[in-house]
């Protein structure tokens, strides 16, 4: 039994997790700090290690430069014919890949009668229960999506609790943001979306890129199976910040026009500074306007 009664809006799940997880965590996240900062100053000294060598290059060449105006402009001048070529050449190709963007996204757009949730605006919410070893952990997950055509954007709150014996709660918190999913496949029965964005994590006070790749599949018209997979990385330190795979099921009692409804039953792994690792289990709710 709980020591306190606790009410969340969203529905509970029950998860198990090891006790004292906060603090695993933390021990590897401090690590991970330490090991950053020699090398974001040796990252630092090389910015200007080279900037002092292109002022003494430029320093030395400025002495023969009333030799070589000559040379210069001829240089400059084929640079310039080479530019225009690039562009001549260029615009064309960028201009192709926009209008086929454009293309795709009037294409999506216009199934919105067979694929109502083409264009869309969808909150979700999961929070974590747990109880083991007299110690209470709660973890949860409110967040935000929307869809356009071949564009999603998916923002989130990471809350992770766990109980103080002496009273209160430790916490561990991340602020996840997909700033730019692409919906590569997006029709009634199938999505699959990649994207990338950032992560902030509170504890660290760290900002990460986080990158991310959706699966879903409707065997039944009330039946959804989904895959997610996410990943922060820490590109100083060759680190995996965070790893995380979610595996859910879910049912749709109700999925009209301009509304729908999930309720689902979901799994997810994670494994943190490719340390820690623990499950949860349990159910989630998604909530649609389309």
């Amino acid at each position: 039994m709980f020591k306190r009664p606790i009410f969340f809006i969203s529905i509970l799940i029950v998860a198990r997790l090891n006790a004292q997880v906060m603090d695993q965590i933390k021990r590897e996240a401090d690590k991970n700090q330490q090991n950053r900062q020699p090398k974001q100053q040796n990252s630092s000294n090389q910015n200007n290690n080279y900037n002092y060598q292109n002022n003494t290059y430029q320093y030395s060449n400025s002495s023969t430069s009333s030799t070589s105006n000559n040379t210069s402009s001829s240089d400059c001048f084929s640079s310039i014919i080479g530019c225009g070529n690039c562009l001549q050449y260029g615009l064309p190709l960028f201009e192709g890949f926009f209008k086929a963007i454009e293309k795709e996204q009037k294409r999506q757009l216009g199934k919105k009668d067979s694929v109502p949730d083409v264009s869309s605006f969808e909150i979700m919410a999961d929070a974590n229960l747990g109880h083991n070893e007299d110690v209470e952990q709660i973890l949860f997950r409110p967040r935000l999506r929307i869809n356009y055509g071949i564009f999603t954007t998916d923002a989130r709150i990471f809350n992770l609790n766990e109980e103080n014996p002496n009273g209160g709660f430790y916490s561990y918190n991340y602020f996840d943001w997909q700033i730019l999913m692409f919906n590569l496949v997006n029709n009634s029965q199938v999505k699959l979306r990649i994207g990338t964005g950032l992560s902030h994590e509170y504890y660290t006070k760290t900002n990460f890129m986080e990158h991310t790749a959706y699966f879903s599949y409707r065997p039944a018209k009330i039946v959804k199976t989904n895959l997610e997979w996410r990943l922060i990385r820490d590109n100083y330190t060759k680190i995996n910040v965070r790893r995380e795979i979610n595996i859910g099921i879910d049912l749709i009692p109700i999925n009209r026009s301009k509304f729908n409804m999930q309720i689902g039953l979901n799994a997810s792994n994670f494994n943190f500074y490719e340390t820690v690792n623990f499950w949860t289990f349990g159910p989630k709710i998604t909530v649609g306007l389309q």
